[in-house]
């Protein structure tokens, strides 16, 4: 029996379904586990490709069977009170060193979620920072990117992420 193209639509709809959920569950994990905080999950929606994100955005890659972008974006002060968390040291300013906690994080949620999909033979990219609110991420072509809106006793942050075949 061949495969029709609505199979096969309905098929990468199942699997960005599924890498949403395995994300979402990434996100919490790493909270608790690095910060010993709960998170709570606000919303999920879709959104603009060109929405403006937080203060520190890191950004990874994953390719493979499905290609996509993973980001995790802060506030100034959410990442100081993370950095101070996660260091135990007073921070003033999100310097190379604090921004490097938003990399950190995102590469732990990233690395947790294409272990988690392995079935889908993908592949991680490295970190990369993005300080500033006005910038632009480009998700794959065709990909409806997602936010996650978060809130914790740290402050605010949001998981957007994106995939397409």
């Amino acid at each position: 029996m061949t495969e029709t193209a609505e199979d096969k639509n309905k098929e990468i709809s199942n699997a960005i379904a599924g890498v949403s959920n395995v994300i979402i569950a990434s996100t919490h994990d790493a909270f608790v586990k690095m910060t010993n905080v709960e998170i709570e999950r606000k919303s999920v929606v879709a959104i603009a490709r060109n929405r403006p994100l937080y203060d520190v955005t890191s950004v990874i890659s994953l390719t493979g069977d499905l290609n996509g972008t993973v980001c995790l974006s802060m506030t100034n002060e959410t990442v100081l009170a993370m950095a101070h968390r996660m260091m135990g040291m007073e921070f003033t300013e999100v310097d190379e060193l604090v921004a490097s906690c938003v990399s950190e994080f995102a590469n732990i949620i990233a690395g947790s979620s294409k272990m988690a999909l392995s079935h889908l033979n993908m592949d991680i990219g490295l970190p990369s920072i993005i300080r500033g609110k006005e910038c632009i991420i480009d998700f794959p072509c065709l990909a409806q990117p997602l936010c996650v809106n978060y809130e914790c006793e740290l402050g605010p942050f949001l998981v957007v992420f994106g995939f397409a075949s």
